[in-house]
């Protein structure tokens, strides 16, 4: 299962850094996989945001799978995809929005944000985990991608705005403070939960009311 590399996966990766670690390290573990020790199957991570390609992470991840599909393809290498919507959880970068918005939370600070309008399908981590388990214990045709997400959008503000009520120690979100980012995708992606459930049997169970809630718990437990 190729996830992600460590250091590679802020949406404004510099184009070196992008290429050297989403395409071509992609491209040696793809080729290792198929040539020097055959697997049973390559399951490789996917982002949603490859299907706009606005930033230099969604683009480079993009080409990587256009060569995974071809190998899938051309060469039958039993390599599929995992398409992960908006993962959350313990251990993700401070920079992220739901880290960065608890922790401000906790201290009972307002939190300055964009507009908070996009809307983004959201999934533990550990319905990540679960859902990348059945994929890879599924028989899949070489090429095929499995979208992993909870099938309901939500807002980035209405996110927040549920972690200030979960937390319940002051402030509140002051959307609009920040400009959105060029290059953020500001489109509905929501993943195609009956296909996956077709495809693999499995279902994402972890509702995000749910799962803040054992992370706002979590951080509180230190």
């Amino acid at each position: 299962i190729h996830l992600a590399a460590v250091g590679a996966t802020d949406p404004f990766l510099p184009l070196e850094r992008a290429m050297r670690h989403n395409l071509h390290a992609t491209l040696n573990l793809i080729r290792a996989c198929g040539e020097v020790a055959p697997v049973e199957q390559l399951l490789i991570a996917r982002t949603p945001g490859e299907r706009v390609g606005l930033n230099m992470y969604a683009a480079s991840k993009a080409a990587a799978w256009q060569f995974a599909r071809m190998y899938a393809r051309a060469q039958g290498w039993p390599i599929v995809g995992g398409m992960i919507f908006q993962a959350y959880g313990p251990g993700q970068p401070e920079r992220a929005l739901i880290p960065a918005a608890l922790t401000a939370a906790q201290r009972g600070e307002d939190f300055p944000m964009t507009s908070g309008q996009q809307r983004r399908d959201w999934i533990a981590v550990e319905d990540v985990a679960a859902g990348l388990t059945a994929v890879s214990q599924t028989n899949l045709p070489p090429g095929t991608t499995v979208e992993l997400g909870g099938g309901r959008l939500t807002s980035l503000l209405d996110t927040v705005k549920l972690i200030y009520q979960l937390v319940n120690k002051g402030g509140q979100p002051r959307p609009g403070l920040l400009p959105d980012r060029p290059g953020e995708e500001a489109a509905d992606a929501v993943a195609d939960v009956e296909k996956t459930a077709a495809l693999t049997g499995w279902r994402a169970e972890i509702g995000l009311a749910e799962g803040l809630a054992a992370l706002v718990q979590g951080v509180a437990n230190g």
